[in-house]
């Protein structure tokens, strides 16, 4: 039986999760069992067989693979050179991609031992190696739904049986690993990256942090001015920008370019917020970096050729056509108290002149309490209470008589000009009955950091997504929408083909021209996943700056 350390237990620990291509196993050892049998096996081959028939529960696809090869070796021999060099080189690499590379460490000295019975063990430990390795950079180090259930998103991971299928297929070893990376672009820029910000982590000079103090606008005199300057010149805003304490137009000018970087107001004016970006070090960065990169890999699925990405981080969505946006939007989001879940779910249909129907939690925590001030309350707000599906008058109830616990009523709110939900809603069916929709509340699209909503998202320009979603299936797609509102009855359209929408948490990337984003987590999440990548393993292996 093979020996590869605790490091191999390991590793054959994070295959077992992948559950459904054991499933196979079983039915594939026995149909290719004959054919094994009858063929003459080489030295290597029965090495390989025996290594396998005593390598214990767990390992039936892996065994099922190479009975169905005939027990030849994929990684050693003479595929070493082909795929086993290969593999050592992504696996001496994994670190690049903000891996745990000692996950996967020793498998080159394994590859070279000399013994017979060496190399079967090598050959087995090379492929626990390659699996665990391939699901990490595939689709992510980390379960999502394990850190919050607010991560409700599905990474795509492979079975066993179809990443070994994928091994045997690929024309090379070196096009194997390479095939593992996800593709998107975001992804290749954020490596870039980080390694910038390892190599300036390396160098960094200490500078001193912006202290405290009240808001700096344009014109000021104050000593932090001094600080600010240093400050942008250690985050590669500008260089030999002087010690003066007086904001100049010029630094002005740097500042706003800065605030517009990191999705804060350009406005000039330098507040806390302003002030904690600016006090952000490189190794705060390349956390976030190593972050959004596991961000991808739970990404790393077809997104659609036509597809809405929603940005909770960056309060924008954008409708993509095959890899292209085509459109953008600002958004409101859920506030700190109603976060907006991350998770992909297919749009199917919006409705035109939509009802409200206000979710139990609202009603309890919110309008119970205002009726119970003022029964009419519901009445200036245009909301319709129900009891048992049948219409009541506020005016002849005591409502505080209920708590939130035992409140026996719904509400809704039909179509009209005061509707919370606008003019229109987007559906994509899902557990946490999210969805998009107008709203008449516009001016806080205006606002820099836009978390005000219960959790779903509000979008700034909901007609122009619906004449372009309708534009696939209708040739005249504004008159169809515009008729269909001016009919002021609650109607559904149906999307002919679904459109996948996918609701993210991306506060880093870098756009076409190079530039870098770096977003506030204003819902604290990237302190979570990188607590998490950091107890995996996967955290900053550079020393404290």
């Amino acid at each position: 039986m093979y020996r590869f350390g605790n490091k191999l237990t390991a590793l054959a620990a994070v295959c077992a999760v992948m559950a459904p291509g054991w499933l196979l196993a079983p039915a594939l050892a026995q149909t290719n069992a004959g054919s094994a049998e009858v063929m003459a096996l080489s030295p290597e081959q029965v090495a390989v067989q025996q290594e396998l028939k005593f390598s214990g529960q767990g390992m039936e696809a892996v065994a099922a693979f190479y009975a169905a090869r005939n027990w030849e070796p994929l990684w050693t021999g003479l595929q070493r050179q082909q795929y086993g060099d290969a593999l050592v080189a992504a696996l001496a690499d994994a670190g690049l991609h903000g891996l745990p590379a000692a996950r996967y460490a020793g498998i080159e000295a394994h590859l070279d031992a000399g013994a017979l019975s060496q190399g079967a063990q090598a050959e087995i430990a090379a492929s626990m190696a390659y699996l665990a390795y391939a699901q990490d950079v595939h689709s992510g180090l980390l379960d999502p739904a394990a850190i919050s259930e607010e991560l409700a998103i599905r990474p795509p991971r492979q079975s066993v049986t179809d990443l070994l299928a994928r091994a045997v297929a690929a024309d090379s070893g070196a096009d194997l690993m390479q095939g593992l990376v996800p593709t998107s672009p975001n992804y290749a820029r954020l490596l870039k990256e980080k390694s910038r910000l390892e190599l300036q982590l390396q160098t960094d000079v200490a500078t001193d942090m912006i202290a405290e103090g009240d808001i700096i606008r344009p014109g000021d005199t104050d000593p932090r001015v001094a600080q600010m300057r240093a400050r942008l010149g250690a985050v590669g805003f500008s260089a030999g920008l002087g010690t003066s304490p007086v904001y100049d137009e010029a630094l002005v000018g740097l500042v706003k370019l800065f605030q517009e970087s990191n999705g804060l107001s350009a406005d000039g004016a330098v507040g806390p917020r302003t002030v904690a970006v600016m006090n952000r070090s490189s190794r705060d960065q390349l956390q976030q970096v190593l972050v959004n990169l596991e961000r991808e890999r739970w990404l790393n699925i077809p997104r659609g050729n036509r597809h809405i990405l929603v940005n909770i981080a960056a309060f924008v969505a954008q409708v993509y056509d095959d890899g292209v946006p085509v459109f953008e939007t600002r958004t409101v989001v859920g506030s700190g108290q109603h976060h907006t879940p991350e998770f992909s779910d297919e749009m199917t249909h919006m409705v035109v002149n939509p009802s409200w129907h206000v979710p139990v939690s609202i009603i309890g925590k919110e309008y119970l309490p205002q009726l119970q001030r003022n029964n009419t309350a519901m009445n200036q707000q245009g909301i319709q209470i129900f009891y048992k599906g049948r219409q009541i008058d506020p005016t002849l109830v005591d409502f505080t008589q209920f708590t939130a616990g035992n409140f026996p009523v719904t509400m809704r709110q039909p179509p009209g000009a005061g509707n919370a939900l606008g003019k229109v809603k987007f559906l994509f069916p899902n557990k946490f009955d999210i969805y998009l929709h107008d709203t008449p509340s516009k001016s806080l699209f205006q606002k820099s950091q836009r978390d005000f909503s219960h959790g779903c998202v509000r979008v700034q320009r909901p007609m122009d997504l619906a004449y372009l979603l309708l534009s696939r299936q209708s040739d005249d797609p504004e008159g169809l929408f515009q008729r269909t509102l001016d009919t002021g009855r609650e109607t559904t359209l149906n999307l002919d083909v679904p459109v996948p929408v996918h609701l993210t948490y991306l506060t880093v990337w870098q756009d076409e021209t190079g530039a870098t984003q770096y977003l506030a987590d204003v819902y604290g999440r990237d302190q979570l996943v990188y607590a998490a990548l950091e107890a995996a393993g996967a955290g900053i292996a550079l020393p404290e700056s």
